[in-house]
């Protein structure tokens, strides 16, 4: 693209990161007053625990965000002008780094999770398969 200045095909494969986590059941027990009933080391535990799901849920917005944009610029075949293109480097990097601090933060709070034995929600099968399906070569 950047050698023609032509944006790729309309129907560009470009991903959001999807679902947000979900925080409702800790906030519904902060809401009620039922933390207080927690040992202080282990609520301290849970408070550092979804404070980074709140920062996760930021990040995962921004890149969401950022990933728009840049299907949003994905018009198809539209020539790019010098402004065009530095929206685009710009948004890539954000969902670059976005994602990069997603990955390394979500195997911490995996782990974290399990010590504190807090049960991740459902998957969504359906999600899980249009996330990872392969491309074909009707979509390449």
């Amino acid at each position: 693209m950047a050698e023609t200045g032509r944006t790729p095909a309309g129907d560009a494969d470009l991903k959001s990161p999807g679902r947000l986590i979900l925080l409702g059941d800790y906030e519904a027990q902060q809401a009620a007053d039922n933390l207080i009933h927690f040992p202080p080391a282990e609520l301290s535990a849970l408070g550092v625990f979804y404070d980074q799901i709140r920062f996760m849920r930021e990040w995962n917005e921004t890149e969401d965000t950022a990933w728009n944009n840049l299907a949003l610029l994905s018009t198809g075949n539209r020539k790019l002008d010098a402004f065009d293109l530095a929206l685009l480097r710009r948004d890539l990097q954000v969902a670059k780094n976005m994602e990069l601090l997603t990955v390394l933060n979500g195997r911490r709070e995996i782990e974290r999770g399990r010590e504190l034995e807090v049960a991740p929600g459902p998957s969504r099968a359906d999600y899980l398969q249009y996330m990872c399906q392969r491309v074909t070569a009707e979509r390449a």
